[in-house]
C-alpha cells in the first residue's frame, strides 16, 4: 500500500508543512524496524501548551531547546516554546493576531538569549510579522509585512551589527518573492526581488552568509523555464553585499536533477549542501522522491543520494540539511517507507552511502518531522508536526513532538 501525496505541484509554505495532517490521518502506527536510543522529550497537548511545531529547533549552551509550534497557545495562534534537557516544557508566549501569528520558522537566539523569529500570518496588516522575544516572556514587533512589502516570512539570520536578513515567499508586486535586511532600528531594506523566471521564484527554507556578507538561499521554482510545465524546478542562488544575484544552480527535475529545494548549508569551504523534495530518479513517486546534493563554489553539482521511495530509504525530504564536523549530511523526510510511514531521520555519509537512523511511527513518537539539529556531541534534536498524543487533535495524528535521537 503507497500513499503519493504529491499529485500535482505544490506551493510552498504553510500549505505544503499542513500536507503532513492530511496524510497522517490515514496512517497506522508501524514498529520501526531499527532500535535506536530514541527519547520523545515533549509531547503536545494542544491548549495551552501548542499543536504542530513546523521547524527544528535551536539549542543554546546549557543544552535548553527553543522552538515555535504553528497552532496551539491560549489563542491558538501559535506558541514559543522551551523544553530543558530534561524535558521540561515552558511556553514563553502565546501569540495574539495583531502581533502576529502562525510561526512556523526556526528561532534565532542572541547572546543575550534574545529570541527573534518570523510569523507567517497576523500583524497589523495581517500579513506576517517579524518579532522579538526577550527571556521574560515579553514580545515586540520589529516589522509588520502588508501587501505593499510582501508577505509570508521565512527563518532568520543575523550579523554582528545586529542586522536581520530573511526571504518573503511573495512581494508586494509580483508575488515571486525577495530577499530582504531589516535592521536594529526597524527598518526593512529589499536586497533583491526575484522575477519568477531565470532568477528564481518563492524563495523558501533559510538563509547562509559567508564571511564576505554574501547571501545564499533556494527558490522553489523559476531557473529552467523548460522544467515543470515551464514554471521552472527551483534555484541555488547567491546574493552579493550589493544587491547583485547569481543562480548558482537552476534544477532540471527528473529524472536526473531534483526538484523544489528548500534552505541548505554552507561549509566552511563555500560548499553548498541541501536537499529537494521533488525530482530524481525514484519511480515510486509521481514527481521523483527528492534528492540530496551538494554545489561547489563555481556551481557544480554533484548528487549525494537520490531517494527511491523503496525499501525504507525514505521520500520527500524537507526542512533543509545540517552536516557535522566529517561531513555527514542529517536530514528528515516525510514518508520513511514508500509511504506506508510517517517519516524518517537520514543520515548520508560523504560517500552517498545513506542510513536510516529513525522511522517514526506515529504514535507515541510523532509524525511528520521537521529539519534536525545537532549538539556538540553529535545527539541529533528535532520535533515533528503530527503523532505523539493521539487524544490530541484526532486518532491517528496527534499535536507533534519534541525528540532526542542518539545515533
Amino acid at each position: 500500500m503507497s500513499f503519493n501525496f504529491f499529485p500535482c505541484r505544490l506551493s510552498p509554505g504553510i500549505a505544503f508543512n499542513l500536507v503532513v495532517f492530511c496524510v497522517t490521518l490515514w496512517l497506522l502506527p508501524i514498529p520501526s524496524a531499527q532500535a535506536q536510543t530514541f527519547t520523545v522529550l515533549h509531547t503536545f497537548h494542544g491548549r495551552p501548551d501548542g499543536v504542530s511545531p513546523s521547524a527544528s529547533p535551536i539549542l543554546d549552551s546549557s543544552g535548553n531547546l527553543y522552538g515555535t509550534t504553528s497552532f496551539g497557545g491560549r489563542h491558538f495562534n501559535g506558541t514559543a516554546f522551551k523544553v530543558t534537557p530534561g524535558g521540561k516544557e515552558t511556553v514563553l508566549y502565546s501569540f495574539v493576531g495583531v502581533y502576529g501569528e502562525w510561526p512556523g520558522t526556526p528561532l534565532l537566539r542572541d547572546e543575550q538569549g534574545t529570541l527573534y523569529g518570523t510569523t507567517g500570518a497576523g500583524g497589523v496588516h495581517r500579513d506576517g510579522t517579524v518579532f522579538r522575544l526577550n527571556g521574560k516572556g515579553n514580545e515586540r514587533v520589529l516589522f509588520n509585512f502588508s501587501n505593499r512589502t510582501g508577505g509570508g516570512p521565512n527563518s532568520l539570520i543575523r550579523d554582528a551589527e545586529g542586522n536581520l536578513y530573511g526571504t518573503l515567499e511573495t512581494d508586494g508586486c509580483y508575488s515571486c518573492g525577495a530577499v530582504f535586511k531589516l535592521t536594529p532600528a526597524g527598518k526593512m531594506h529589499v536586497l533583491y526581488t526575484f522575477t519568477g523566471g531565470q532568477d528564481g521564484g518563492s524563495p523558501i527554507g533559510n538563509l547562509v552568509r559567508d564571511s564576505a556578507g554574501n547571501l545564499y538561499g533556494t527558490t522553489w521554482y523559476g531557473g529552467d523555464m523548460n522544467c515543470a510545465e515551464g514554471q521552472g524546478c527551483g534555484t541555488v542562488f547567491k546574493l552579493d553585499p550589493a544587491g547583485h544575484e547569481t543562480v548558482l544552480h537552476a534544477f532540471a527535475g527528473s529524472p536526473n536533477d531534483g526538484e523544489g529545494p528548500r534552505g541548505g548549508w554552507l561549509d566552511k569551504n563555500g560548499t553548498f549542501y541541501g536537499a529537494t523534495s521533488l525530482g530524481g530518479s525514484g519511480s515510486a513517486c509521481e514527481l521523483g522522491c527528492g534528492m540530496v546534493y551538494k554545489l561547489d563554489p563555481d556551481g557544480t553539482e554533484t548528487v549525494l543520494y537520490d531517494f527511491t521511495g523503496e525499501g525504507g530509504d525514505g521520500d520527500y525530504p524537507v526542512g533543509g540539511v545540517t552536516l557535522d564536523d566529517v561531513g555527514n549530511v542529517y536530514g528528515a523526510t516525510l514518508d520513511g517507507r514508500g509511504g506506508q510511514n510517517p517519516g524518517a531521520i537520514f543520515l548520508v555519509d560523504p560517500t552517498g552511502k545513506e542510513t536510516i537512523l529513525h522511522t517514526f511511527t506515529g504514535s507515541p513518537d510523532g509524525a511528520g518531522p521537521n529539519g534536525v539539529t545537532l549538539d556538540g556531541k553529535g545527539n541529533i534534536f528535532g520535533t515533528t508536526e503530527a503523532g505523539g498524543d493521539p487524544n490530541c487533535g484526532g486518532p491517528y495524528y496527534g499535536c507533534g513532538t519534541v525528540f532526542k535521537l542518539i545515533p
